[in-house]
């Protein structure tokens, strides 16, 4: 693999990311679509709007969700209601 491709997949060196770079790091092809899809909640760092960062492990876990690696939080809750059967009936 070439050393340029191999930076572009490697995780950021911070963790915590502006939008853009955030958008970036999960491969969005606009901002604006990136903030209708992405469900993370951002970080609130100082006042201000340009004080929010999301965390790097926040949007690694909404990406294995979508892939189905991991259960979503909707399941997961679904499942305590009833004894962890998410198949019984309330």
């Amino acid at each position: 693999m070439g050393t340029s491709l191999r930076k572009t997949l490697d995780r950021p060196a911070r963790r915590l990311l502006t939008a853009m770079e955030a958008a970036a790091y999960c491969g969005a092809p606009s901002i604006v679509k990136w903030r209708v899809s992405c469900p993370v909640r951002p970080i609130s760092l100082y006042a201000g709007r340009d004080g929010y960062r999301y965390d790097v492990t926040d949007l690694d876990h909404w990406i294995e969700r979508m892939k189905g690696s991991l259960p979503m939080a909707e399941d997961w809750l679904a499942g305590l209601g009833n004894g962890g059967d998410k198949n019984a009936r309330r």
